[in-house]
């Protein structure tokens, strides 16, 4: 269930969505890729990202394909998108 926008940048969009599988709602960021560039692009953060485990860097929970497009979840980081507080 997509809960809100968070983000919009050169490569994509990224929705906050609600994964209330099993009774236990939990909220993950959805980025989504606005083209085969920017999905290559995805692909290229998720290996990075699955190589790194910090608490001040977002988990990928899984990398996918949504209609075509790429896209990954990762778990939420806070309340508003980095580019907010710039």
């Amino acid at each position: 269930l997509v809960t809100g926008k968070r983000g919009e940048g050169s490569s994509g969009v990224a929705v906050a969505v609600l994964d209330d599988d099993g009774g236990d709602e939990r909220e993950f960021i959805l980025k989504i890729a606005r083209d085969d560039a920017a999905g290559r692009r995805l692909d290229v953060e998720a290996g990075v990202l699955a190589g790194i485990e910090h608490p001040r860097v977002v988990r990928l929970v899984e990398s996918l394909e949504l209609g075509g497009r790429r896209g990954l979840l990762v778990a939420r980081a806070g309340k508003e998108a980095p580019a907010a507080r710039l």
